[in-house]
């Protein structure tokens, strides 16, 4: 398996492969290359959300707002109506936000539009936006608008995100300070403020809450024989149980046999794996039903020993690269390098993409046994997560194996995390 440096200008579908992924050639292309029949496209992202997880990722608005503006497109999206899905909607206000930046300033009422417009979920959209663009005349604004829904409806859901937001750039307790003074007079802004103090009450009494204690395990125990759905939150019981009652939990992978039973029991494993290896267990990572494979892969994974090595290269072999990949995380040696390429190169992307490229980067932060770079590389070049990209690029620089045309073009990324990591490593300037 070879990974190549992109070919420029890049055919069609390689840059509206870059669109989704947020690779930087996609605006390397932009800038030296006509993109006139590439427009369609552009437009089609900048008002599309493509972005696989916009909590860890963002919007890409810095990285749109340039490629919008090598296709001449800025008044066109200005001028677009807010539409699509909640993704969609924030994306807008993002981009919009961002050409403010750049100097355009028609942008910025149409973002007082968005964050004044009355969506059916009653989601208010661009409130960050307007503060980071517009200042003390933005939070005032915002704090209005969300006074005006909190008069409509006490329970509409706020918290004092949009004061903090305000308060790291203009700074500590400026924003009290601005909506004090607006709101005099003005019933909108009075309710939010009165919504944050009992917000902060409500904070500052669950700080000083006593830490809830622990189940004893024999309620546990009864509880996993008799629960009818997944109990996601033994995790956290597992985390806090003492050795020998996680070990009473073990007992029922040997005396149990229904998946439900299985699956709870696993989770309150999943923390620290097993108290005492049970090479015996393997078994449940081979089991017919997809949940308790997925959970006994999760326990066994925290085991360095030679039976989950053998195991995970089984599931391999099998084509369970997600189960596969997570049971080699500690156990891998230097030898496993070539059976992982060969898996994951004979894979085509799907529903578990994701899941198996973030394993293969556990494994390559957590195990020093495997450094074939190809695996970081191919983790940058397909995996759809701009984080996981940005970890693989660490472990090339880390080896000191990282291609100058990865940080070539991750220097245009559209994740300013990877932009910044490029800029750090790029060798200094000569001239």
């Amino acid at each position: 398996m070879e990974i190549h440096p992109p070919a420029y200008p890049l055919s069609r579908d390689a840059f509206k492969r870059a669109l989704a992924t947020g690779h930087g050639r996609a605006l390397i292309h932009a800038q030296n290359f006509d993109v006139a029949d590439y427009r369609e496209d552009l437009l089609a992202a900048a008002t599309t959300c493509l972005v696989y997880d916009t909590q860890i990722d963002g919007y890409r608005e810095w990285w749109l707002a340039r490629l919008c503006k090598a296709a001449g497109l800025i008044d066109a999206i200005i001028d677009l109506p807010p539409e699509g899905s909640a993704k969609d909607r924030a994306q807008r206000a993002a981009i919009l936000k961002e050409f403010v930046r750049m100097g355009h300033r028609s942008a910025l009422p149409k973002l007082y539009d968005m964050c004044s417009s009355d969506h059916p979920s009653d989601e208010i959209t661009g409130c960050d936006e307007l503060i980071e663009v517009d200042g003390e005349q933005g939070l005032i604004f915002v704090a209005k608008r969300l006074g005006a829904m909190l008069i409509r409806d006490p329970d509409f859901w706020i918290a004092d995100w949009e004061l903090t937001f305000f308060d790291e750039r203009y700074g500590e307790g400026r924003g009290k300070a601005v909506l004090s003074e607006a709101a005099l007079g003005d019933a909108d802004i009075q309710a939010y403020l009165e919504k944050i103090r009992s917000y902060e009450l409500k904070e500052e009494a669950g700080k000083t809450a006593r830490p809830e204690a622990i189940e004893p395990v024999e309620q546990i125990l009864k509880l996993i024989k008799a629960s009818t759905k997944r109990m996601s939150r033994l995790r956290s019981w597992g985390r806090r149980a003492a050795l020998k009652d996680r070990a009473k939990i073990v007992d029922l992978l040997t005396t149990e046999d229904s998946p439900l039973v299985l699956i709870n029991a696993l989770l309150c494993l999943r923390s620290d794996g097993l108290p005492s290896f049970d090479g015996a267990l393997l078994r449940l990572v081979f089991h017919a039903d997809d949940d308790v494979r997925f959970e006994a892969t999760q326990v066994f994974s925290r085991h360095d020993e030679p039976l989950v090595r053998s195991a995970g290269l089984a599931l391999l072999n099998q084509g369970d690269l997600r189960s596969g990949t997570q049971m080699l995380r500690l156990s891998a040696r230097s030898a496993d390098s070539e059976a992982i390429l060969r898996a994951i190169g004979a894979n085509e992307p799907g529903e578990d993409h994701h899941g198996i490229l973030s394993n293969l980067i556990q494994l390559l932060e957590e195990n020093d046994a495997i450094r074939e770079p190809l695996i970081p590389l191919h983790i940058y070049e397909f995996s759809p997560c701009m984080l996981c990209r940005e970890r693989a690029i660490e472990i090339l620089i880390k080896w000191e194996t990282c291609p100058q045309w990865v940080l070539d073009e991750a220097a245009q990324d559209a994740s300013p995390d990877i932009r910044s990591l490029a800029d750090s490593n790029c060798p200094p300037n000569e001239s």
